[in-house]
């Protein structure tokens, strides 16, 4: 028997969910306080994957004219390796082609081989790295894209 999972919008009562996933997620996490700020923002695409009403992943993005940023992608250890991440990106890409967004950008380490994976397969491909991007340990940030197409299935 399969658990249900729902996904929807992260609210102001998720924060703390989402602060303790992220400190165990990143090697340097953002502030908290960063993403209460995000919930204010109108630009924001901030969705919630919960399973049994507990916070098992988000995803965090910004529409800025026609481009989608996005920033946070993150699953709760345990639940890992399931299609989740893959779940809340093809949601916000949905979203912000509702938006009228051309193309979506973000970045990744080059070590992080599985969501290197995970955004090929969401049809991003890598355009250029910025040298020493990552603080923590000075690790390059390879830059990839993805154009929306009219009729994209997501």
């Amino acid at each position: 028997m399969s658990v249900a999972r729902v996904l929807d919008e992260i609210t102001a009562k998720d924060i703390p969910a989402v602060w303790e996933i992220e400190q165990a997620s990143f090697s340097v996490p953002w502030r908290r306080d960063s993403f209460v700020s995000a919930l204010e923002r109108p630009t924001s695409i901030f969705l919630a994957l919960r399973q049994l009403d507990e916070l098992i992943g988000y995803s965090l993005s910004w529409v800025v004219a026609d481009e989608l940023h996005i920033l946070k992608v993150a699953v709760r250890a345990g639940h890992r390796r399931q299609g989740l991440a893959k779940q809340l990106l093809a949601e916000t890409m949905r979203r912000a082609v509702e938006r009228r967004v051309a193309t979506a950008w973000l970045e990744v380490r080059p070590s992080n081989v599985a969501a290197r994976a995970l955004y090929q397969a969401l049809g991003f491909r890598e355009t250029y790295v910025r040298r020493k991007y990552y603080t923590d340990n000075n690790e390059d940030a390879i830059i990839l894209v993805r154009v929306f197409q009219p009729g994209d299935a997501f």
